[in-house]
């Protein structure tokens, strides 16, 4: 490709490191102000002071996310006023160059090969000038791929927002109706309309009852699998890790079972070991499989009091995890407190509707997060065509294979 070039980063680049100045905690808690402070990876606060003011890109010269440059930046661009320290360096593109496609050209690349091994991953400002990157020589075809990527990343920031605005509405939905129902005319219930008492320790509305969990679920027990008793085939084992990372690999197990250790797809899992941030409550989706230790699963009635006994789980546990805090080393709950439990409970159809009302913000969050990840492929898909010269930008609306 004749009109795309070569250039090492200090061909294309100023690099502002001598601008830099590190301040400690302790200076940075005496002129806290507005101003973003910036770090190998990010904001670390913000102070009354300031020396750059301009659109720069900043690469980490230390503590990178250099391993991991395909899912997570490894640079990242500020705009305005701020304040960078000397573990981030400080890039502005040279005339003829697109800051916006420097950048991007940056986010995600591998540079492991210029990375200094040892206890603390370092990129030093000699192998930062020699990092080489691939650059139309056309200066408005740069423009127009930065413009084309900046669009995606606007499209994913709105979806992130569009994400935390359902996940406000949810956190306050579960309140009002977890704690207060819906009265038979449809409204959310309230001390001044309605008489709210205080039952088995927990104030309901005086329709409700409270229930202690161990009358409304049996509690089915996984398995302490060994080691040696895993293989690569057979049927999955389900453990707490699995049920947090999408990525974990599963273990699996071609020997004798009980039906006590199995669990289906729907199936409501309590995990009541690890830190405070492992004990959750979660539904499993997905083939038939084993549970480990460590790991309840919920066999109830039917599906309404299923489905709103873990509505009301997750919304519990946050004030479970902080009494449990503070423990040291693998923390557990016992049967016998888990069981005790207590659940607001009211009649089938107030449970009914209530289920409906969470599933359908539930299913707006979810489908925004389908879309986020069709945003992400697309802008990764975008970024391999523009970047490598494969797809060339013809004109600002469109786009020529070569």
């Amino acid at each position: 490709m004749m009109d795309y070039c070569e250039f090492k980063i200090e061909e294309c680049c100023d690099i502002l490191d001598n601008m830099r100045f590190p301040l400690n905690s302790e200076q940075r808690f005496k002129i806290q102000g507005e101003f973003p402070y910036y770090g190998a990876n990010g904001v670390q606060g913000y102070i009354s002071k300031y020396v750059f003011d301009d659109d720069l890109i900043l690469i980490a010269e230390d503590g990178g996310n250099f391993e991991q440059f395909s899912e997570r930046p490894i640079a990242y661009r500020v705009k305005g006023k701020c304040w960078v320290n000397n573990h981030a360096h400080v890039l502005k593109a040279k005339i003829n160059f697109s800051q916006g496609y420097v950048f991007y050209a940056l986010e995600h690349k591998n540079i492991l090969f210029y990375i200094a091994g040892g206890t603390r991953s370092k990129l030093t400002q000699g192998e930062l000038k020699k990092i080489p990157i691939l650059i139309p020589t056309s200066l408005t075809e740069q423009t127009h791929i930065a413009n084309i990527l900046s669009t995606a990343d606007e499209a994913i920031a709105q979806t992130e927002q569009l994400i935390a605005k359902y996940q406000r509405i949810k956190t306050g939905l579960m309140q009002d109706l977890l704690t207060k129902g819906i009265d038979e005319h449809g409204n959310i219930r309230n001390k001044a309309t309605h008489k709210f008492v205080v039952k088995n320790g927990v104030e309901v509305p005086e329709e409700w009852e409270v229930v202690e969990l161990g009358k409304l679920a049996k509690f089915n027990s996984g398995f302490a699998f060994r080691f040696d008793q895993l293989r690569e085939h057979g049927i999955k084992v389900v453990r707490i890790s699995n049920l947090h990372k999408t990525s974990f690999p599963f273990w699996r197990y071609d020997g004798p079972i009980k039906e006590t250790w199995v669990v289906e797809n729907d199936d409501v899992l309590f995990t009541w070991a690890g830190i405070s941030t492992s004990i959750d409550c979660v539904k499993y989706y997905g083939e038939k499989a084993l549970l480990n230790q460590h790991i309840y699963n919920f066999k109830f009635e039917n599906d309404v009091i299923k489905n709103y006994t873990h509505k009301y789980l997750q919304f519990f546990l946050p004030k479970l995890r902080m009494e449990i805090e503070g423990g040291a080393g693998q923390l557990h709950l016992t049967k016998d407190k888990i069981q005790k439990i207590k659940i607001p409970f009211m009649s089938p159809q107030e449970m009914s509707t209530i289920n409906s009302k969470l599933d359908s913000i539930d299913l707006c969050i979810e489908n925004a997060g389908n879309n986020l990840q069709k945003l992400h492929s697309l802008k990764t898909g975008l970024m391999q065509d523009l970047l490598s010269g494969r797809v060339r930008v013809k004109n600002v609306n469109g786009y020529e294979e070569i």
